[in-house]
């Protein structure tokens, strides 16, 4: 729960808020359009705690959880809802979000294949995720590709400048790679 807002959760990642859930209002969340679910808040001097329950015709195991991607999902790994904030780190989303460098719009999109070289590569010890490596690509602007280090988990972090190449390739040790793509009619400015 949101330590300053009672009637809302709240998704953090390494310390700054990325989402809330809206607020909670007879048992639903604002941001959260789940039916056969009903949630509450308790808070009293020993302690706080947020709650749910079921309708009594739900017969699965009702265990929730919040994943990395902001997602509300069920026992069977099904998404029960998303906040539609965090919904811009989405890689559906990519085309949505532009970046702004350099007088130019471009977009960070999934291919399948292997850069010309090394890019820079970040610690292990940073624990890195996907959403992590985009933060930085997105901030960077001569940044034109990343890609996780780990593609068992999808963590650890990898980003390309310019100079490197892509070849497209879908063989086994092909990596998924975001590359920049820039809209046809625009231009990178130097």
């Amino acid at each position: 729960m949101d330590p300053n807002v009672t009637s809302q959760l709240m998704v953090s990642c390494r310390g700054q808020v990325d989402q809330t859930s809206g607020d909670l209002l007879n048992g639903k969340f604002k941001s959260w359009n789940i039916n056969g679910y009903k949630f509450s808040y308790f808070s009293n001097e020993q302690e706080k705690y947020f709650n749910y329950s079921v309708r009594e015709d739900v017969t699965s195991f009702p265990m929730l959880q919040i994943d990395w991607n902001s997602s509300l999902m069920d026992d069977r790994g099904q998404s029960l809802a998303s906040c539609s904030v965090f919904n811009q780190y989405r890689v559906s989303d990519e085309y949505k979000r532009p970046r702004k460098c350099n007088s130019s719009s471009s977009y960070l999109v999934p291919k399948s294949g292997f850069m010309s070289g090394d890019g820079i590569k970040f610690r292990e010890s940073d624990n890195m995720t996907l959403a992590d490596c985009r933060q930085k690509c997105y901030k960077d602007c001569s940044c034109v590709a990343y890609a996780a280090t780990n593609r068992a988990n999808d963590t650890g972090c990898e980003i390309w400048s310019r100079g490197t190449m892509f070849k497209e390739s879908n063989d086994d040790n092909s990596r998924d790679i975001y590359m920049e793509f820039i809209p046809p009619g625009k231009c990178k400015s130097a």
